[in-house]
């Protein structure tokens, strides 16, 4: 996982560390009686089977046994299959060319020959390949007659072949031993022998390969104390052959106990002895070169190698100069210091190819491959691991098949061709199998483990990663199987089987505590991201404060400590913001915020600070909400982060919204949307059109609001996001009711459900339902509104919800009022008026009177509605609800109107539109008084007042209801629109201005006929017979 999943990336050295193939002697038929479990005596380690930079192989040609130290990846001991080999030499066509006259044309091939030290070119001209490629062409693999240029090739690969031989047999006598030599007793009755004889050089002899005997058993101890007593010995006589032996046996065997310090002593002792002597010397200078640079001193280890490479070159060995530059390059390469590494190893290359060492060529273009694989040259990385493979493939080095085939599985791996990276990986693990290389394996399976890990492929991860526990359980690595505890965890992890996943973590985290190991904190962390998503909050805030307090004992210059001490605090953070304590969320991510400004991580100080203000939001602070965001979106826009950038532009449009700031939240999401939309973000740029459609929906622009909606739910049902598309049918039916289109809306609501249906998800289903009530209700369908309301009505009483029961009977009330069953909408809005008193539901009861008010109105009992609407009103003032407030005044003034009081009315209908526009002389209405106030009532009362202006003659009406038409235009809501230009072409017949009556009716009659609304179109056109007939002057154009 990644640090934002809760683990700390920790990259090792270079991206592809090389496998270590160590072939460690194994020792049988120890010493009866003096040694039962070798790790019971060893003082060094509790782990004889732990990691090292070296290896050393044990020489036992003549009487001076001795160590040969080696480096951990060196590839010079691979055991080759002789039986397998293949023929050394390819033929590869680079081009053809069509030449001759054009009667008879022919075909020339330009071949390369190859081998592993020399590439020839020839053109050649073959009838027989010609006519057999131009048959079979796809399948070519054809063995080319041998011409002059293959002879003097296979000459020369002859003698290679049997330089090889004789190079192999050569090997093979030196490892053939006698089986008394591996054991004690046998060196033990030569000291004897030797101290009778009082022969203290072959007694050191025996002393110093029974100590290499015990080192090779585990006993390091006991076999440090017979070397040095060789050492002593050989000092006693000054025998220098046996000093520099037992010098150098014990420079290696300390290094292997990783105790450079001693190692470096006696090295430094062994090159003073070798005085005169060049080719010790430098080998002696090579010991301490790999010694500085595994104790991490690479300026001393590099001084070191030039002074051997020096020599080498003074005695024109090939051969060592070779091994010199090759080491000299991997130091380089640990460094990173990478062109110096490339010039080392190409240099060596050269001269590999010149002492014919195949074995070494494949390990330096290895080694070049990984090189470029670190700064990024893949390709060129590929064909040097390629070319490494043919010659492995060539000479049957399987150790090195197996490595090559393991980095270009790393290789494509890197590329995202994760179906070559698992094929390579394959190969590797089947040449692993044949030489029966159990960790080798292991390393395989972990590979093709993270593979499909990173494809998406849990259950091929799972399996992978346990077939290389239980190899790791049967070699006994600890280490091993430590690591692939922590990646089956990951697994569980994004398989959501949190319960594997803590018992994964937890066996990782006993193994990591026996070896102190540094990946203590990484396990840590994701233990407590696993016991957090198991909703196990108080174990997973232990785990992460736990490893939170290991980060203090780190040192300060350590910045990687320091990144991941910031990841820790913020998944602290983030465990606090999920169980709703956004206090402590912002207290941990301010301390986060101070260790990524100390370490001068900028991206991570902005992120930190969007999560800061998103935890003031909730707190309702928005003042210091705002304040982080706009800080963090400087930050964004110093790195040139757009996808920063929109989060914080979306963030201060959420702020700005709560401040009721509607104007600047839609210049933000404005500001967001094209940056959403340039990075190809289509889930993000949803979402941002939805928050516009809010946005514009709260500042009254319905229409525009609608628009928005519409453009979101085209995206959500290109991505198939059937819960988005829910949520934006609900919203765009709340718009097309408010904008008068109330087919529309229920169609979204319709839509709605049938989602619903499908993907399982009722949990809005009962909102939606009283919705399409109310829709169906608008637009006459009574008895269907009245089915819908019922319905919803049966969902809250299941869920005991006794405000929107409440709600359900009043709407129910409101639609038997208008289907003319008075007596039944009177009992409903009853009970609704009692429920609501029950809760102490003030404007639920001035809501319930309101609705009997109207209920009174439509059977012309306006005294009885009067009393009920003056009883709401004095309820509301005790809430100080403007809006309700206005809505009551306005239907006391609708009561006066029509009892024929049109002076009270008007003195009504202008108090009403007091909380939104400034009244001159309560009779001339001017300049909104507050903008941000959005009384849905509005409108019906500039139209209520319209009215009466008109009755009594004012030239005022026409004002008020041009108001109201602008209103209504600024919504976008049509149908208002054409019930407006209708008012105002009455107005103006009514003052007796035709021709501006007839523009208006002309106008009402356009869009209606937009609309499709036939009985409105009738209505019109009767309205227009009726001016022509008032004023027969004015010529009428009637459409037909």
């Amino acid at each position: 996982m990644d640090s934002k999943d809760g683990v700390v990336d920790k990259t090792r050295k270079g991206f592809f560390p090389a496998l270590r193939l160590i072939a460690a002697s194994s020792v049988t038929n120890m010493a009866v009686g003096d040694f039962n479990d070798p790790a019971e005596y060893s003082v060094f380690s509790n782990n004889p089977r732990r990691p090292s930079d070296f290896r050393c192989e044990l020489s036992k040609s003549g009487p001076w046994h001795a160590y040969v130290l080696l480096r951990a990846e060196a590839w010079v001991s691979h055991t080759l299959k002789n039986d397998e080999k293949k023929c050394g030499i390819r033929a590869v066509i680079t081009k053809t060319e069509t030449r001759g006259p054009y009667t008879r044309p022919f075909t020339v091939y330009f071949v390369h020959t190859k081998t592993a030290f020399k590439v020839k070119s020839v053109c050649k001209h073959f009838k027989e390949l010609d006519a057999q490629l131009k048959r079979k062409f796809s399948s070519f693999n054809i063995q080319f007659p041998p011409d002059k240029t293959h002879d003097e090739m296979f000459e020369e690969y002859n003698e290679d072949v049997k330089r090889e031989q004789i190079e192999q047999e050569r090997r093979e006598r030196k490892k053939i031993h006698k089986p008394e030599d591996d054991k004690p007793e046998t060196y033990l009755k030569m000291i004897e022998k030797a101290k009778l004889d009082g022969d203290r050089i072959a007694e050191a002899q025996g002393f110093n390969s029974l100590g290499l005997l015990y080192c090779e058993s585990g006993l390091e101890s006991e076999g440090l104390q017979c070397l040095e007593t060789a050492l002593d010995l050989c000092r006693s006589v000054d025998n220098k052959e046996g000093m520099v032996v037992a010098l150098s046996n014990l420079g290696c065997l300390y290094n292997l106990l990783e105790s450079s310090e001693h190692a470096i002593k006696y090295f430094q002792e062994c090159y003073d002895l070798l005085e005169g002597d060049p080719i010790g010397q430098g080998e002696a200078q090579m010991k301490l070169s790999l010694t500085c640079a595994a104790n991490g001193d690479n300026y001393e280890a590099i001084e070191h190698c030039l002074q051997c490479l020096k020599i080498c070159r003074q005695l024109k060995d090939w051969n060592r100069e070779a091994s010199c530059l090759f080491t000299l390059g991997s130091i380089y390469y640990e460094a990173g210091e990478v062109r110096q590494a490339v010039e080392a190893f190409e240099q060596c290359l050269v001269l590999r190819r010149k002492t014919r060492d195949k074995i070494g060529l494949a390990e330096a273009l290895n080694k070049l491959g990984l090189t470029y694989c670190d700064i990024g040259y893949d390709l060129r990385a590929m064909d040097y691991f390629e070319q490494s493979l043919v010659i492995c493939e060539d000479n049957a080095d399987l150790h090195g098949q197996a490595v090559c085939l393991q980095h270009l599985g790393n290789v494509f791996k890197m590329q995202k061709d994760n179906q070559l990276a698992v094929d390579f990986f394959e190969r590797c693990l089947a040449v692993r199998q044949k030489v029966n290389d159990p960790r080798g394996i292991a390393d395989c399976y972990d590979s093709l483990g993270l593979v499909y890990f990173d494809i998406g492929d849990v259950d091929a991860a799972i399996q992978n990663y346990e077939r290389s526990l239980e190899l790791r359980r049967d070699t006994a690595d600890l280490l091993g199987e430590c690591e692939c505890y922590k990646c089956l965890g990951n697994c569980y992890m994004r398989a959501e089987d949190m319960g594997k996943a803590v018992i994964s973590y937890e066996r990782c985290l006993e193994i990591q505590r026996q070896f102190s190991e540094s990946g203590l904190v990484d396990t840590l962390i994701s233990l407590g991201l696993a016991h957090f998503h198991n909703s196990n909050h108080d174990v997973a805030i232990k785990c992460l404060e736990d490893a939170l307090d290991m980060f203090q004992h780190l040192p300060p210059e350590d910045a990687s400590a320091h990144s991941g001490k910031a990841v820790c605090l913020d998944h602290l953070g983030n465990v606090y913001s999920s169980i709703g304590k956004p206090e402590k969320a912002v207290t941990f991510y301010t301390m986060s915020l101070r260790v990524k400004k100390d370490i001068g991580d900028m991206t991570g100080e902005a992120r930190c600070l969007v999560r800061i203000g998103l935890e003031f939001l909730v707190l309702e602070q928005l003042n210091r909400a705002f304040e982080a965001f706009t800080e963090a979106l400087h930050m964004f826009e110093r790195l040139e982060d757009d996808n920063g950038i929109s989060i914080c532009y979306e963030n201060l449009g959420d702020t700005y919204m709560k401040m009721g700031e509607k104007r600047q939240a839609i210049f933000s999401y404005d500001r967001c949307l094209p940056i959403k939309v340039e990075t190809w973000d289509k889930v993000g740029e949803a979402q941002c059109l939805d928050n516009l459609g809010l946005a514009h929906l709260a500042a009254g622009e319905w229409r525009l609001a609608a628009e928005y909606y519409e453009q979101s739910l085209a995206i959500w049902k290109a991505e198939g996001n059937k819960a988005a598309m829910m949520q934006c049918y609900e919203n765009l039916g709340g718009v097309d009711f408010q904008l008068g289109e109330h087919m529309r809306s229920i169609e979204c609501y319709v839509q709605h459900l049938t989602l619903s249906q499908e993907i399982g998800d009722g949990a809005a289903d009962h909102e939606v339902l009283l919705r399409l009530g109310l829709s169906n209700a608008a637009i006459g369908e009574y008895q269907v509104a009245l089915q819908f309301l019922q319905q919803a009505m049966s969902f809250y009483q299941e869920l005991r919800d006794v405000s929107n029961r409440a709600l359900c009977l009043q709407h129910i009330g409101s639609v038997q009022g208008k289907m003319g069953l008075h007596d039944d909408g009177m009992a409903s809005l009853k009970q609704s008026f009692d429920l609501r008193t029950q809760i102490q539901d003030k404007l639920g009861i001035a809501d319930c009177l309101q609705e009997m008010g109207l209920l009174f109105f439509n059977i012309n009992d306006f005294a009885n509605a009067r009393a009920r609407f003056e009883a709401a009103q004095r309820l509301l003032t005790e809430t100080n609800d403007k809006s309700s407030i206005s809505t009551c005044t306005m239907h006391i003034g609708a009561c006066f109107a029509a009892l024929g009081d049109v002076k009270e009315a008007k003195q009504h209908f202008q108090t009403a539109l007091m909380a939104v526009y400034f009244v001159a002389d309560r009779n001339r209405i001017t300049c909104p008084q507050d903008p941000s106030f959005n009384w849905a009532g509005k409108i019906d009362c500039l139209n209520h007042l319209g009215c009466v202006q008109t009755k009594l003659g004012e030239q005022q009406a026409i004002k008020t209801f041009s108001l109201a038409l602008s209103n209504l235009r600024d919504k976008g809501n049509r149908v208002g629109e054409a019930g407006m230009l209708m008012q105002l072409g009455q107005a103006y017949a009514k003052l007796n201005d035709f021709p501006l009556a007839l523009e208006n009716l002309e106008q009402c009659l356009e869009v209606r006929k937009s609309l499709n609304d036939k009985r409105g179109q009738a209505e019109a056109l009767m309205k227009l017979i009726f001016i022509h007939r008032s004023c027969r002057s004015v010529v009428l154009r009637i459409p037909a």
